[in-house]
Order: C-alpha cells, then structure tokens, then sequence
C-alpha cells in the first residue's frame, strides 16, 4: 500500500528528559486509515503501560483509553500512567493506560486531511482495533478529548465499562454563543493567526494554570513550528458552533447515545475554565 505524499511532520517519539514522563511508555503505531483517510497508513504516538504491566506479570483489570483535548498531547495523563504502574508494583488491581497522542497533535503524524468529529472518532477505533484492546475498557476525555472518547464510547457499548469526563463538551445549543474565548478564537482573520502562525492559542492556554517552566516546555514541545501546530487551529475550526457545521450531526449522534448509556460515569470541573461553564456540565449531568 503506497502512502500520500507527504505535506507536514512526521510522528516522533518525544525527547527524552520530559518531567514526569517515563520514555520506555512511549510507542509509534502505524493504523490504517478510515473514513476520508481510508488508503493512507497513519502513524500515533501513544503512551502504553501495557507491556510495563506484562513485564512485571501483571494482567490488567482492562483498559483506559485517555484522549486529550486542544492543544495538549498524551503528557496530560502522565500521572494517570504512573499510578497504574504505581498500583501493579504495590500488588493492587492495576489498568492498563492507553494515552494517545490525537493525529495532528502531539507527536503523532500531520497529514493533509482536515479532521472532523467523526472522522476523530473513526480514527480512535481504528487504533484501539490495531492495537487489539478487548474489554472491559474505560474511555477517559478532556476539552475536545470528551466528544471524540465519548463518540467512541456510544458506539461501543458491548466492551464499554465507564466513561470518564473533563472539562467538555457535548451539546451546543442552536443559536447559543460560543465562550468569550472561543468567540475570540475563532474571529475571521483570527482563527489562522492565532492558533497556527504564531503561539498565542497555546500560550494563553497553558497560562491558565500554574505550571512549573519545565512542565510548561513540555506541554510546548510538539508544537514549536507552524507545521506542527495545524492541528491546534484544525481542532477550534471543528468546533460544532451552527446547525450547518459539519460536525454537528456527529456531536448530536454522541449526545443522543449518551443518554442511553448505562455504565458508571465521572464527570468532573475545574471551576476556572474560561471556555466550558456551568451549563455544558448540566449537560453532561
């Protein structure tokens, strides 16, 4: 099978030295593309504590499968990794982590393809399928992370045994304003300039919380050229504002099936994000 040509980055494995991040955990995966991507081979970078766990001869209660949001990577849920290693050597019940870094972000492949919602949550299943998870599984979202993990999660009910959710997102309703910020972001003549030629998107973003410069730099470092931060402006162009957005009929197909799970669900708020409020944790509860 021939790849497409190449128009941007490559996926890597980050550099080593990262705060709080194990390098042995990282892995490329080559998945096969779907959807609008179907014929292409993409490569992931993702963080596995699977074969930590088979190491130390421990079988996995199941899988969490963590997806970060805009503009993070898998380094969001380094300390998700540690304690599931953390419980294994202590002789506890541990879960495999699956943290990935989402196509387009992080150290994952840049590709040509303007990716919406569904074709995100093509892309996780087409991962987990390459990667062989069977159940029980735990999907874990943050920010735009929550739809896509979400959307995996109402699709596959039969290996799903909770969802988990933070600062997200799953309905808009019509005619309602975007968040002040997102409003900002997504200005005409804004939304390139701000999230793609130059760092302001991802500067404000990691401004919001109180990070050591170290882990700052981390949070930075898929990002340092225009090539590279595409994704970051892809993802705020998705966002599912108009009844006539591309994306929304795969937000509403997610929202649907939520009401329909069964599982136990987490959903949790910091109280400080400047983009989802009060409402869209209504939404969720």
């Amino acid at each position: 099978m021939s790849r497409p040509r190449v128009t941007g980055p490559q996926a890597t494995l980050p550099p080593s030295g990262l705060p709080g991040l194990d390098p042995s955990l990282s892995r490329l995966v080559a998945v096969d593309g779907v959807l609008a991507d179907t014929g292409a081979t993409r490569t992931w970078h993702i963080l596995d504590t699977g074969d930590a766990l088979d190491r130390r001869g421990v079988e996995p209660v199941g899988t969490i499968v963590a997806v970060h949001g805009n503009p993070t990577w898998s380094y969001l849920w380094r300390a998700l990794v540690t304690a599931s290693l953390a419980r294994a050597d202590a002789g506890r019940p541990a879960w495999r982590v699956v943290a990935v870094d989402q196509l387009e972000m992080g150290f994952s492949e840049r590709t040509p393809l303007r990716r919406t919602l569904a074709q995100r949550i093509a892309d996780l299943d087409a991962l987990i399928a390459e990667l062989g998870i069977p159940g029980p599984i735990v999907t874990l979202g943050h920010d735009w992370g929550g739809p896509v993990s979400l959307g995996w999660a109402v699709e596959n009910r039969e290996r799903l045994a909770a969802v988990m959710a933070l600062n997200t997102a799953v309905h808009h309703p019509e005619g309602a304003r975007l968040p002040f910020a997102l409003r900002v972001a997504t200005a005409r003549g804004m939304l390139a300039a701000g999230t793609t030629g130059t760092t302001a998107f991802l500067d404000v973003t990691l401004a919001l919380a109180d990070l050591d410069p170290a882990v700052r730099a981390a949070f930075r470092s898929p990002y340092a050229t225009v090539a590279r931060r595409r994704g970051i402006g892809g993802f705020v162009a998705d966002i599912p504002a108009t009844p006539e957005h591309e994306s929304t009929p795969a937000l509403h197909r997610m929202s649907a099936g939520l009401r329909e799970l069964t599982v136990p669900a987490l959903l949790l708020r910091g109280p400080k994000d400047p983009v989802f409020g009060e409402d869209h944790l209504d939404d969720l509860t």
